[in-house]
């Protein structure tokens, strides 16, 4: 996600984030003995939204300011 964000793209973070979920929940329904304890699984991917979430405000906020004062 991280890396996604030094395009600068919001979307590009929202999708990178998206991805590595659905990634994850593949990865536990084909390995469901990884998903062991069942909230490990849970917490492991509110971790991501989470992190998708901080990172993809920062890039939409540095964003505007850069808007901001560029037409200063």
């Amino acid at each position: 996600m991280t890396v996604s964000a030094l395009a600068g793209k919001t979307r590009l973070v929202i999708v990178t984030a998206l991805s590595s979920m659905l990634a994850l929940l593949l990865l536990f329904l084909l390995r469901p003995e990884e998903a062991q304890p069942l909230h490990y699984a849970i917490f492991a991917q509110v971790t991501i939204a989470l992190g998708g979430l901080a990172v993809g405000y920062q890039v939409w906020r540095m964003n505007v300011l850069r808007e901001y004062y560029g037409e200063r």
